[in-house]
């Protein structure tokens, strides 16, 4: 569990300006046998110093560190939950990445983690969320 809810408004306001400056949010895509087998939506904080990595670990208690390719420093990646989990608490100072941080709620409480399969509700909301990032990637 993260101990977010004991953040500082200074801690989120850092935590924000990391979302806003340093990350990518996707939906990655896993295949197995020719097939789709799930969906889920990613947190990259990308181009992190050592200091910040233990920053944004120390106080969330999750984020995996994984070879950045295409920057220098670290990275960390957090899957849908703990993106959620870790978004929740500075979705007010988010501002550069507001709309794909409300795709990341929308996604979550959507889909969940229930490991059953998915309604034709949540498949619809999860293809949404999935044109909404591309197009915003695309700067649609």
């Amino acid at each position: 569990m993260s101990d977010s809810a004991k953040l500082s408004e200074a801690d989120k306001a850092y935590f924000a300006g990391l979302v806003d400056a340093n990350s990518a949010i996707h939906i990655d895509r896993r295949y197995r046998g020719g097939g789709l087998i799930s969906r889920e939506i990613i947190l990259r904080l990308n181009g992190l110093s050592k200091g910040q990595v233990d920053w944004v670990r120390a106080r969330f208690k999750h984020g995996r560190i994984i070879k950045s390719k295409n920057s220098d420093g670290h990275c960390l990646r957090f899957g849908t939950r703990w993106a959620a989990t870790a978004l929740v608490e500075v979705v007010g100072h988010v501002i550069a990445k507001a709309r794909e941080v409300s795709l990341v709620f929308r996604f979550a409480s959507a889909v969940g983690r229930s490991g059953r399969r998915l309604t034709e509700e949540q498949e619809r909301v999860r293809a949404e969320v999935d044109q909404e990032l591309t197009a915003l990637k695309r700067g649609a």
